[in-house]
């Protein structure tokens, strides 16, 4: 029997048997994430996060505890996620964030809790959200890369322009994906920090090579894509099987080559077919086609240009929240009437529509005085849109992207409730009878 005594401050002796056995646990974590075990990782965490939360109970002003707590729970969003609880980490990398504002942490904290939840978001299915995390984690970088003359952050910059373009990849513009892989190249191969690089770079250059390999597939760009999955082959050699595999399968498949495909298959059957089905699956239009297709293309040059030059989904309108705004009012009755009249096609509608949501969560984050003393008047356009497009995924039968757009919507509506006569409240009644339809996200 362990006796306890308690100090002088009154806490229970224990602190200290807990803060160790915490200690402890953190060590058996890392050796199960290395190996890829995940699920055996996850009850470990658990208990080290449940002990974390009696030291705060405990002392709840005491800032080291607090932030050991956030620690826990940021550790686990990986965890997580890798173990296929995906909407459980983003819960607690929720309350990760809300810990880390409250203690006034470095920006870079900050950051990477963006970076990891987008992850998460995106392996949930919840494209919308993933797309607004990833792009707030470069955001956040890239304004500390500019503020330290040594560069001290182009590697975890180049990381983050990975990941986004992953999520761009994934459920995004395949042009932005692309602009931002190759610029997370750029500084693993010939940017400044290049000597500094090591074997966790190397993973996060591969994951970008192999983006732009899918992404230059898919659009029949097939001297690109082989450059790409060349240096892929040429640079992991005997490691990664899975990935070589893959980059044997796209190089067959692009080239009609049976023996390239055969050999894909001996390396790594499923990897192989887990890649040919990556690019072969149908995918919404870039935002540059989806314009196109809707004739205004001219219109909205500029946020298809800008992009390319900072490989950002905020970059389209260089941050700046009036621009934004002033955007996604032009844009939002485009998206309306694509999604209206795109029946057999939906695609460029939904790309709009997507593009236009953004750009309204950026004039909204960014404070645009029109969005918070004059919502109904901008408020009703960003409401149909995003029903438009909750309602078009539904139909699809891609729930979880739905569900992530009624979750914005219902935040929206709520925006509208102080405004609520003749039209608008038919437009708000409209809204949550999709948001019944649909469900909200979990």
């Amino acid at each position: 029997m362990i006796l306890r005594r308690p100090t002088m401050d009154g806490m229970d002796w224990g602190w200290q048997e807990k803060q160790h056995r915490i200690g402890q646990l953190m060590d058996q974590i890392m050796p199960l994430m290395t190996a890829g075990r995940a699920a055996d990782a996850v009850p470990v965490q658990r208990e080290a996060l449940g002990l974390a939360r009696e030291l705060v109970v405990a002392r709840p002003d005491d800032a080291t505890f607090r932030q050991g707590l956030a620690s826990i729970l940021y550790g686990m969003g990986s965890t997580l996620t890798d173990a296929g609880h995906a909407d459980e980490a983003v819960r607690l990398l929720d309350e990760c964030q809300a810990i880390y504002e409250q203690l006034a942490v470095p920006e870079a904290y900050m950051a990477d809790v963006c970076a990891r939840r987008a992850r998460a978001y995106s392996v949930a299915g919840r494209g919308v959200s993933a797309v607004l995390d990833a792009d707030e984690a470069v955001v956040r970088y890239t304004r500390l890369d500019a503020r330290d003359p040594d560069g001290a952050h182009a590697l975890d910059l180049a990381r983050v322009l990975t990941l986004a373009a992953v999520v761009q990849h994934r459920v995004g513009d395949q042009d932005l994906a692309v602009a931002a892989a190759d610029e997370a190249i750029f500084a693993y191969t010939r940017g400044p920090a290049v000597p500094r690089t090591g074997p966790v770079d190397f993973h996060y250059l591969m994951m970008a090579l192999e983006v732009v390999a899918e992404a230059h597939t898919i659009a029949g760009r097939a001297a690109l894509a082989t450059d790409a999955d060349d240096s892929l082959i040429s640079l992991l050699e005997n490691r990664g099987t899975g990935q070589v595999a893959g980059a044997l399968a796209r190089l067959g498949l692009r080239q009609g080559d049976p023996v390239l495909t055969g050999r894909a298959r001996e390396i790594d059957a499923a990897g192989a077919a887990e890649a040919v089905a990556r690019v072969t699956a149908a995918r919404l239009p870039t935002f540059a086609d989806a314009l196109t297709a809707a004739g205004i293309g001219a219109l909205f040059q500029d946020l298809v240009a800008n992009a390319q030059r900072s490989p950002t989904q905020s970059g389209r309108v260089n941050s700046d929240p009036r621009l934004a705004l002033m955007n996604a009012s032009a844009l939002a009755p485009h998206a309306v009437r694509m999604l209206d009249g795109e029946a057999v096609d939906p695609g460029p509608g939904l790309r709009l529509a997507l593009e236009t949501h953004y750009l309204f969560v950026f004039a909204s984050k960014g404070g645009e005085a029109n969005l918070r003393y004059n919502f109904s008047a901008f408020g009703p356009d960003w409401a149909r849109v995003v029903s438009g497009a909750a309602s078009a995924f539904h139909r699809r039968g891609d729930t979880a992207l739905a569900q992530d757009l009624t979750g914005w919507l219902a935040g929206i509506t709520l925006r509208l409730e102080p405004f609520l006569d003749g039209d608008l409240r038919e437009l708000y009644d409209a809204c949550h009878a999709v948001i019944g339809t649909v469900g909200l996200p979990r």
